[in-house]
């Protein structure tokens, strides 16, 4: 969703080394320009190295019904990188 893996290496020893040793939180000022708060906070969600801790654990569901974000309908010509389409519901 950000365009970079949140964690490099030359190997899949050093990415998981990392992996183990600190987790990735998209900070505030990391926040991409058109991104709200809400979507930074569910991409944080959905990062948390922990499977009990992340959004979606208990389901597909858990994701929009726990949240304010809802799917939007995308377009044939959008973007691969924005097919995955949220939006925060009133």
């Amino acid at each position: 969703m950000l365009g970079r893996r949140p964690y490099l290496g030359r190997s899949r020893q050093e990415i998981r080394e990392q992996m183990l040793a600190k987790q990735v939180v998209i900070k505030r000022q990391e926040i991409p320009l058109g991104w709200s708060l809400e979507a930074a906070d569910f991409t944080n969600k959905l990062l948390q190295r922990k499977p009990q801790n992340r959004l979606g654990n208990n389901g597909p569901d858990e994701s929009t019904s726990s949240s304010r974000i809802t799917k939007e309908p995308t377009t044939t010509n959008t973007p691969r990188s924005a097919k995955l389409a949220l939006k925060l519901k009133n």
